[in-house]
C-alpha cells in the first residue's frame, strides 16, 4: 500500500500534522520493533516508548515511522496528533477496513463477556453461518486459533485478526469488547452490525486501569458511536444512563432482562439436570430454550445473545444451537463421588455474587469452598469487593496467585484476607496454585462444592511481567479427584 493512502486516512479523521516528502510502498504495520522486517511502517507508541525502539526498527527495515515525535534519525516521519488513534485508523487502513465487509458483533459489560460471545458464536453456527471468535480466553480468525492475553487486542493486532477472516470468507466475527480496547482506541475504526451491554460496576478501577467509575462508565458508552444497532440489559441500573447514550448515537436500540417491559424477556426458569430451562418472549416469537449451563446470571448473557442474533437467523436456529453451548472454563463442573469441582472464570465482584448466590441455590445445604486469588499491579478494588464476598457467601477460602505480575503473592492474599476477616470469613493462603487446588480437594469433606474461580481454562500465569506456563484449573481439579 502507498504511504499517501494512510497519510489519507489519517487526514480524513484531523490526526495528520505532516506527512512524507515522498510516497513509499508499506508492505507491513507494526508498534513492536522486534517484529520489523523490510517496508515497515512503525509506530512508535507508549508511554514506555523509547528512541532506541525506532532505531532498531530502522535498523531491520522500517521505511518510516508514525508518530507525535519527530525524532533524528534516518527515517522519514509521519507526524500525529494522537498516536493511538492514528495507530487504529492506519492499520485499518492498511488492511483495507475489513470490518465493513463482515458482521461484527460486539459485546461489553463487566461481567459475561466470554460467556455471552460463546453463546452467541454457538447460535449462529447453527444457522451454518461462519464466525470467528475474539475473546479473553481464545481468537480463532479461521486460519489460526490461540489462547489470548488480551481481551480486545491492540489495534495492529486486532484489524490484522479481522483480515484473515475476511481472507478465509467468515461471514463475521463476534468479539468481546474491554473497557480498556474503547477508552484506548483499540476499536477504532472497527464498524459494529451489532452490539451489546451487558452490566456494569466497580471494577477496573486503578492507577493503570480506569482512575474512576466515571471514566470507566464513559468507556463502555464508547462502543455506541461505533455501533448500528445496541442491545441493552434494562435490568441493569445504568440501564437508563446507557439507553440515553444509544439514543444520541442515533442507535437502533433493542432492550432484553427478566423485567415486563424488556423488549426481549426471559421468564419461567427452571433447573433440568445440568441445564437451564427457560422461555423468552419477544414481538415476533415465544419459544422455550434449553441452555447446558446453570445459573440465572447467564440466563441474561443467553437473553444478549438472542437479542445480537434475532435480526440474523431464525428462531428454530437459535434454540437448536442454544443446546449445543459450551464456555471452555465456565462453570465446568466436575464431579466425583461426593465431591463437586467447580472451575470458572468469575473473577470481579459482580461475577462473584452471581455465582456465589446461585451456587447457594443449586447446592443447598452444601459446604462451599472458595479457591482464588487476585491480580497484581491492577483493579485493586478486587482486594476488598472479593474478600467480603467470598467471606460472606463462602465457607472457607483458599486463597492462591493470579497472575501476581511483580507483586508479592503472600502480600496480596494477606490485604484480601482482611476483608474475608472483617466479615466473619475464614481462609487460608497457599500461595502455589497447584498446591491450594490440591489442598483443597483432597482436604475436602463429603458433599463439599469446591468453586475455583479467575483462570477458567488459562495455561499460564503473568509472574515478574512474563507468561508462564501452568497446567490449568480443570486438568488439576481431575487429576487430584482422582486421587481421593
Amino acid at each position: 500500500m502507498n504511504s499517501k493512502n494512510i497519510e489519507h486516512a489519517l487526514y480524513m479523521e484531523n490526526l495528520l500534522v505532516g506527512g512524507l516528502e515522498k510516497d513509499v510502498e508499506v508492505a507491513s504495520v507494526t508498534y513492536d520493533s522486534r517484529q520489523v522486517t523490510s517496508g515497515c511502517l512503525f509506530i512508535c507508541k507508549g508511554q514506555t516508548f523509547k528512541k532506541e525502539y525506532l532505531i532498531s526498527a530502522i535498523e531491520h527495515g522500517a521505511v518510516a515511522y508514525i508518530s507525535e515525535v519527530n525524532y533524528d534519525v534516518s527515517a522519514p516521519c509521519i507526524l500525529v496528533t494522537d498516536i493511538r488513534k492514528a495507530m487504529a485508523v492506519a492499520t485499518a487502513c492498511f488492511y483495507g477496513n475489513p470490518s465493513h465487509d463482515m458482521q461484527v458483533i460486539g459485546i461489553t459489560g463487566t461481567k459475561g463477556k466470554t460467556t455471552t460471545a460463546f453463546i452467541t458464536r454457538a447460535l449462529l453456527s447453527a444457522s451454518g453461518k461462519r464466525f470467528g471468535l475474539i475473546s479473553s480466553v481464545m481468537t480463532d480468525t479461521g486460519r489460526t486459533c490461540e489462547e489470548s492475553h488480551l481481551t480486545t487486542p491492540e489495534s495492529p493486532d486486532l484489524q490484522k485478526m479481522l483480515y484473515e477472516m475476511r481472507e478465509e470468507k467468515l461471514s463475521g466475527v463476534v468479539m468481546e469488547v474491554s473497557s480498556q480496547g474503547l477508552a484506548y482506541d483499540r476499536v477504532l475504526g472497527v464498524k459494529f452490525a451489532s452490539s451489546a451491554f451487558l452490566n456494569i460496576g466497580q471494577d477496573h478501577i486503578s492507577p493503570i486501569e480506569h482512575k474512576t467509575f466515571d471514566e470507566y462508565f464513559d468507556a463502555k458508552k464508547r462502543i455506541f458511536s461505533l455501533s448500528e444497532r445496541v442491545c441493552i440489559n434494562l435490568d441493569d441500573e445504568f440501564s437508563k444512563d446507557m439507553i440515553s447514550a444509544a439514543q444520541m448515537q442515533s442507535c437502533d436500540i433493542v432492550t432484553f432482562g427478566f423485567s415486563e417491559y424488556a423488549d426481549v424477556r426471559a421468564y419461567d426458569l427452571k433447573r433440568k439436570g445440568d441445564c437451564t430451562v427457560f422461555r423468552v418472549r419477544s414481538a415476533s416469537f415465544d419459544r422455550q430454550f434449553v441452555m447446558p449451563l446453570i445459573g440465572a446470571f447467564n440466563v441474561y448473557n443467553a437473553l444478549a445473545a438472542i437479542c445480537l442474533c434475532m435480526n440474523i437467523m431464525s428462531v428454530d436456529d437459535m434454540i437448536k444451537g442454544m443446546r449445543a453451548v459450551r464456555v471452555p472454563g465456565r462453570m465446568e463442573v466436575i464431579q466425583k463421588k461426593d465431591i463437586t469441582v467447580i472451575v470458572d472464570y468469575a473473577h470481579n465482584k459482580l461475577s462473584f455474587e452471581s455465582l456465589f448466590s446461585d451456587m447457594r441455590k443449586e447446592y443447598p445445604g452444601r459446604r462451599l469452598i472458595s479457591v482464588y486469588g487476585c491480580p497484581g499491579g491492577k483493579a485493586y478494588l478486587r482486594r476488598t469487593d472479593l474478600g467480603e464476598v467470598s467471606g460472606k457467601l463462602a465457607d472457607h477460602t483458599i486463597l492462591t496467585a493470579e497472575d501476581p505480575n511483580f507483586e508479592d503473592v503472600e502480600q496480596i492474599n494477606k490485604e484480601i484476607g482482611e476483608h474475608i476477616y472483617s466479615v466473619g470469613g475464614t481462609y487460608d493462603s497457599i500461595p502455589d496454585r497447584e498446591q491450594a487446588i490440591k489442598a483443597a480437594i483432597l482436604q475436602a469433606k463429603a458433599g463439599d462444592v469446591i468453586i475455583i474461580t479467575g483462570k477458567g481454562e488459562e495455561t499460564y500465569q503473568k509472574v515478574n511481567g512474563v507468561y508462564e506456563s501452568f497446567e490449568g484449573d480443570i486438568p488439576l481439579s481431575e487429576k487430584y479427584l482422582s486421587q481421593r
